[in-house]
C-alpha cells in the first residue's frame, strides 16, 4: 500500500487544542489583533503550545 507523505510545508501545524479549523482562525484572529482583549491570555497560550 502507498500513503501519502508530506515533505515540506510552510508555518506550523495548529496547536493541539485550539478547537479545530474554527478556533485556529479565532486564535490567528486574536494574536494578530494587539488591542484585542484576549490578545496577551491567547498569545500566552499559544506559547505555552509549543
Amino acid at each position: 500500500m502507498n500513503y501519502p507523505v508530506c515533505t515540506d510545508g510552510k508555518g506550523s501545524a495548529p496547536p493541539e487544542d485550539v478547537g479545530g479549523e474554527p478556533g485556529f482562525e479565532e486564535f490567528l484572529r486574536v494574536i494578530n489583533d494587539k488591542s484585542h482583549p484576549e490578545n496577551e491570555h491567547m498569545a500566552g497560550w499559544g506559547e505555552m503550545q509549543g
